[in-house]
């Protein structure tokens, strides 16, 4: 494994992180809005865009490990220059 597809894949991790964080403070939002007279129909539409987020974490995390990932060749120059400054700064 390349060291851009190690990072691919860190990157993926990353993300899948995000999102979890992401669907957490949305679920606590909606548990805010819950008890409150007059929001129903926010609180619903809240909780959907939740399992929304739950699904797309779920699609991404399934992905993961379908195929070897790769960065685009910009990303991949980002990460050859960082490795090559790291190197010529040594340990």
């Amino acid at each position: 494994m390349t060291e851009s597809q190690k990072e691919a894949i860190a990157r993926i991790r990353s993300a899948l992180v995000r999102i979890e964080r992401a669907q957490n403070e949305l679920d606590a939002a909606c548990s805010d809005l819950s008890s409150i007279i007059g929001l129903v129909r926010e609180w619903e539409a809240l909780g959907k865009l939740s399992s929304r987020v739950q699904a797309f974490w779920h699609r991404l995390n399934g992905l993961q490990q379908k195929k070897p990932w790769d960065l685009d060749e910009m990303a991949k120059q980002s990460l050859w220059r960082r490795a090559a400054v790291s190197r010529r700064e040594g340990p």
